[in-house]
């Protein structure tokens, strides 16, 4: 397909990012991107999987790939941010385009924690990628900056839930690669050490709270592990969710969590991490104690799945329902999308390719994004495929993040044109609240002030 808007994209992309927004997505993105990679702020994310400080939307920690898949000729430029094992699954799935298709796909890794400001400096300098990934929650930002693909792709081969998560106003933005919602990791070992049914995870807050409390009083090991900073988003958005508040109101334009509601998932966390000392505050310590088996519980995402099967002890995957008050919890999620970057320079030749390598990652070859990154696949034919549901994969995380996902247990964080910007008046807040320096109500109070400033 040719836009016919490209031969104006530098003066629309100059019109779409203001240099205030530019600057402070630039210096903030790495913590504040997940969802997802976090939700919102992922780090939906760091979307093993997209990098970040230990794992959120990757959103995961887990050792560095190659960042090029070589292509002959003048290949697709193709950016990714995903590490660790998912990272892994998609250079296998490039490395299968190129060498079962006419198509030369490079494909580049970018760090997570480069990589929104690396996307938005080669959209402004006329250099985007052909195709990048792109987490759902940050689509509604980068509306004037990618290619529209409503006429290009039909929504019948993906799960509808996931679709709504791609569409803005009216227009399918990006093609989805996944839905990744976050669970509760823990330690089997460490569960039955401390006399608890190791096969009988926790399933309410209460439960949570004695499973917890038992840990703590029969073991010398570290209770839990919340990941700080942008991370510590897609924690905050499940429990507030999950006591049946909101993020932001309903038209988006000012912050929903101060109230009783906000305070009292601040005051959850002060409490986990200062005073019962389930959680420690340094999350590098949390994260070390996790992956040398002397954590009996992380709060983490489908991404996780190929760290935790690395790691020695045993391991199982709960709902992450945790939050006190909670009468229907929830959890966060996200979704990996594939974009088309503006980019005027761009063949109608290589837009075409651009788009059939987008079909081919989430239709034809999107199965392995579920049985070996672990993902819940967005193609229905992956996710309702027989080798999927039969696979140790789904055993051992996707069908309870099927469950929750199904039931509508799933909260997203909020889409607007400035995620980047709002987010961190959260997490930075929890991130005071965590080093106890910061009472929760004040915290909850400044960080409402913060969010509304900016939308």
């Amino acid at each position: 397909m040719s836009d016919s808007g490209n031969s104006h994209t530098s003066q629309r992309v100059a019109k779409s990012i203001n240099r205030r927004r530019f600057v402070q997505l630039a210096g903030m993105t790495g913590v504040a991107g997940l969802a997802g990679c976090s939700g919102g702020g992922s780090s939906d994310g760091g979307d093993g999987g997209d990098g970040g400080d230990g794992g959120s939307d990757g959103e995961s920690t887990g050792t560095e790939t190659d960042t090029i898949t070589p292509a002959t000729g003048d290949g697709l430029a193709y950016w990714t941010l995903f590490g660790g094992g998912d990272g892994e699954t998609m250079r296998s799935m490039v490395e299968t385009v190129n060498s079962e298709t006419d198509l030369n796909v490079n494909r580049q890794r970018v760090p997570f924690g480069e990589y929104y400001d690396r996307l938005y400096t080669s959209l402004t300098g006329g250099q985007a990628p052909d195709v990048a990934v792109m987490h759902a929650d940050r689509l509604v930002e980068y509306q004037d900056l990618v290619v529209p693909l409503t006429d290009q792709f039909s929504t019948d081969p993906y799960v509808d839930s996931i679709i709504n998560r791609v569409t803005v106003d009216g227009d399918i933005l990006g093609v989805p690669l996944d839905t990744h919602p976050q669970g509760l990791w823990y330690n089997k070992d460490i569960f039955e050490e401390a006399g608890l049914d190791p096969e009988s995870p926790p399933s309410t807050p209460e439960e949570f709270q004695q499973a917890n409390e038992t840990i703590a009083s029969e073991t010398d090991y570290t209770v839990g592990q919340i990941h700080a900073g942008g991370l510590s988003m897609g924690f905050f958005n499940l429990a507030v969710r999950s006591r049946g508040a909101q993020v932001l109101n309903e038209d988006r334009t000012q912050a929903a969590f101060n109230n009783e509601d906000g305070v009292a998932v601040a005051d959850f966390y002060d409490n986990m991490v200062n005073e019962w000392n389930w959680i420690p505050q340094s999350s590098d310590e949390g994260w070390n104690a996790w992956n040398n088996g002397e954590c009996a519980w992380l709060l983490d995402g489908t991404w996780h799945l190929s760290v935790v099967r690395g790691l020695d002890f045993d391991f199982g995957l709960a709902k992450p329902y945790l939050t006190p008050g909670s009468d229907e919890p929830m959890t966060a999620g996200n979704s990996h999308t594939l974009v088309i970057p503006r980019n005027p320079d761009r063949s109608d030749e290589k837009e075409q390719q651009a788009m059939e390598l987008i079909r081919l990652l989430t239709q034809d070859y999107n199965l392995p994004w579920g049985t070996q990154a672990g993902h819940l696949p967005a193609s229905t034919a992956a996710l309702e495929s027989g080798e999927l549901r039969n696979s140790d994969t789904w055993d051992q995380s996707l069908n309870t993040f099927y469950e929750m996902a199904t039931n509508g247990r799933v909260a997203y964080m909020p889409r607007t044109e400035n995620n980047g910007e709002w987010t961190p008046e959260i997490w930075q807040r929890l991130n005071a609240v965590r080093q106890d320096e910061t009472e929760p109500q004040q915290a909850i109070e400044q960080a409402a002030q913060g969010v509304n400033q900016i939308l």
